[in-house]
């Protein structure tokens, strides 16, 4: 109640506080899932906030409540059928009966159309009598919450058959996750070792929560690790037979572990591997691989091997192969879940140290080879390897890290030495290029470029960039590719299309503003998509009146943006939804590291485009504004700028505020505070208002 009078109240950091507490007193608390699914869908948060309502209403399917709201988070999604179904099912209750009938007429006309007729029939009440007749209610009989939801108690037992070492893999904000995974998924019959090499404060105190009700054991390091380096750390405590090693990204399916281990005892494997499957942990995962293949062939101009990796029936349904998913040996498996023979590891030193950070599951299949033990995947043993999940901004340091051209390299070039393979593009050209595009797709920055100086300095007004040709001009400078280039310049043509005719308060053609926005993030070697979203970050809110109407308008904007699962189109109508919500929701984050990196981009691009208003002079020459960044927001930008690296950046707006010069005379002011256009007769200027449909986006 706490929790919900603070929400109303427009106190969100206080409200989610409260229902975070509700939880950790009474795990699944229908109410507390809903109320922080709210807090997440003002915050814009929909794919967390969908999952979180989703539960509620598995816990508790007679709250209409969850349904309305179920289909706001959908509606805002674009999943306009689902949320027409919600709404329905919410409408049956008068109390929202309105709203839903409004949130049905907003929706495209296709969504209703194709919408097949819903049932009314009420579920059931959680504490009405149970359907089955037991005579006990519903919530304590077949509504009650299932044992997998509740982690097993587990005692270190140091005579279990086997001891799953967990390690840290590339990211941090996963680990409790995964933990909870296994000791909900598996049966008593193991001891767990978690390998921590500094996390975050908020995940160490869940660490040692979990510890102490559940046995795990932890192994806390000072030094930073590589996995294989944590893995060999913690072998002198291990006396079972079977050892699992698995990353703090995986969660695991029930049997997992069981399965496993009778696969080792009726092959006699030296290691085994389940069916590996990925996915973001929301939707459907596909496989990740069922088993991997090296074919190794003579190199002719040298005494070499050619080695070429294969991941068998990558991104298939496992229901679409269901025949070729059997027990069988194969060359190598992964360490997202491997089983391995503890003598293996501790009288034979399969684990090489050297092997840092890439090809160590391939080099210990490889040594298990040579003293004469096979390699098996077992497929009803299922783990899910969440490789799609967001990253937060605290994961950012450990993926520099784990990714480091530098340690990458030197890892080629020892597992090249000590197995007599080619060190060419044929044998690691695959391997370089997903290292390469990995760090591209999550590091806000650019990839494969060293930290530079200037990006500890405030950015002077010279740099600002206000053209075509001088964006383009600074691209190519700095170093970024062609192709990326050619993308920046065609996006420049999409975002003039957009606010075409359009002025900024100080009288600049509205473009210069998307340009000096753009050139900030260029300034700051931001990833190109970042860095486009900078020039259509007005995309939404300025875009021209479409002749069938908003929502039409607002579908132009998107196909313009390449469409809703494009980064770029994300990141904007991401930066647009930031900039609808109400002064009373922009609350100070404390911990701005569980920022995921998406919304921390997003932030990035508020900044530069503040940045520009100041370098350009259009805070000193328009009228008195409403729309800069609060002392908060800035704080939270200063704190994301640290650590993606980039201080310089926080401290550009300052030289703007910190201007020493005069005001100019009051007569040379435009007097306008918002963007404006001239009318068709060019005798009068009106604002710029917005054309899209924003309550879908």
């Amino acid at each position: 109640m706490g929790a919900v009078r603070a929400f109303h109240e427009g106190n969100v950091a206080l409200s989610r506080t409260l229902f975070d507490k509700t939880l950790e007193a009474y795990p699944d608390d229908p109410s507390a899932l809903h109320g922080l699914a709210r807090l997440d869908l003002n915050d814009g948060q929909l794919a967390t906030a969908e999952k979180l309502v989703r539960r509620a209403i598995e816990i508790n399917p007679s709250v209409d409540e969850f349904c309305m709201t179920m289909a706001l988070i959908l509606e805002a999604s674009h999943k306009y059928e689902e949320a027409l179904a919600f709404a329905r099912q919410a409408g049956i209750n008068p109390t929202f009966q309105a709203a839903a009938d409004a949130l049905a007429r907003r929706l495209p006309v296709t969504a209703r159309a194709t919408l097949p007729v819903q049932s009314s029939a009420a579920a059931i009440s959680r504490l009405a009598p149970c359907p089955c007749g037991s005579g006990h209610r519903f919530k304590e009989c077949c509504g009650a919450i299932r044992p997998n939801q509740e982690p097993y108690i587990i005692n270190a037992n140091h005579d279990s058959r086997v001891t799953i070492v967990m390690t840290i893999r590339e990211r941090y904000s996963l680990t409790i996750q995964a933990l909870k995974s296994i000791l909900s998924n598996t049966p008593p019959i193991f001891r767990l070792i978690f390998v921590d090499c500094h996390s975050p404060v908020w995940i160490r105190e869940q660490l040692e929560t979990l510890a102490r009700q559940y046995g795990i054991e932890l192994v806390h390091t000072e030094e930073f690790l590589w996995p294989n380096q944590a893995r060999a750390k913690v072998l002198d405590r291990i006396s079972s037979e079977y050892t699992v090693f698995i990353d703090n990204d995986v969660q695991v399916e029930p049997g997992w572990l069981e399965k496993l281990v009778a696969c080792a005892d009726e092959t006699g494997a030296g290691i085994v591997g389940p069916l590996y499957l990925w996915s973001d942990g929301k939707s459907v995962p596909k496989i990740h691989m069922a088993g991997g293949r090296i074919n190794f062939y003579p190199d002719v101009g040298s005494d070499g091997l050619v080695m070429e990796l294969e991941h068998l029936l990558i991104n298939r349904r496992p229901e679409d192969v269901p025949e070729q998913l059997v027990r069988k040996p194969w060359d190598f498996v992964e360490y997202h879940c491997m089983l391995v023979r503890t003598q293996l590891l501790q009288e034979h030193g399969l684990l090489d140290d050297e092997i840092i950070s890439v090809n160590d599951h391939v080099d210990v299949a490889l040594a298990a080879k040579r003293l004469g033990y096979s390699t098996y995947m077992e497929p009803s043993s299922r783990v899910n390897y969440l490789a799609f999940a967001d990253f937060l901004l605290g994961d950012l340091s450990i993926f520099r890290l784990r990714w480091s051209r530098e340690a990458g390299e030197q890892c080629i070039l020892h597992f090249a030495k000590k197995w007599g393979i080619c060190n060419d593009q044929r044998s690691f050209g695959i391997l370089r290029t997903f290292r390469s595009k990995h760090v591209g797709h999550i590091d806000p920055l650019r990839a494969n470029i060293p930290p530079r100086q200037e990006w500890n300095t405030a950015m002077r007004k010279e740099e600002l960039q206000q053209t075509r040709s001088g964006l383009l001009d600074m691209a190519i400078e700095r170093g970024y590719q062609p192709d990326e280039i050619a993308l920046l310049g065609n996006a420049y043509f999409v975002a003039q299309a957009f606010v075409a005719g359009g002025y900024r308060s100080c009288g600049r053609p509205f473009i210069n503003h998307l340009s000096g926005t753009a050139s900030v993030l260029l300034r700051y070697d931001f990833r190109i998509e970042v860095v486009m979203a900078g020039l259509l970050h007005a995309a939404y809110t300025h875009c021209p009146a479409h002749p069938e109407g908003k929502q039409a308008a607002s579908d132009d904007v998107c196909n313009k943006l390449g469409g809703e699962r494009n980064m770029v189109e994300r990141l904007v109508r991401s930066y647009t939804l930031r900039g609808m919500r109400s002064s009373r929701h922009q609350v100070a984050v404390m911990d701005v590291g569980r920022l995921t990196v998406f919304e921390a981009e997003v932030e990035m691009i508020a900044l530069a485009k503040e940045i520009d208003m100041y370098l350009s002079g259009e805070t000193r020459y328009s009228a008195t504004r409403h729309d800069e960044m609060t002392q908060t927001q800035l704080d939270m930008a200063d704190k994301i700028c640290g650590i993606i690296g980039v201080s310089g950046m926080s401290h550009s707006p300052l030289q703007g505020r910190n201007d020493n010069r005069l005001p100019p005379p009051l007569n040379l002011l435009t007097k306008q505070n918002v963007s404006y256009q001239f009318n068709n007769e060019h005798s009068a200027i009106t604002p710029m208002t917005g054309n899209a449909k924003f309550v879908s986006l």
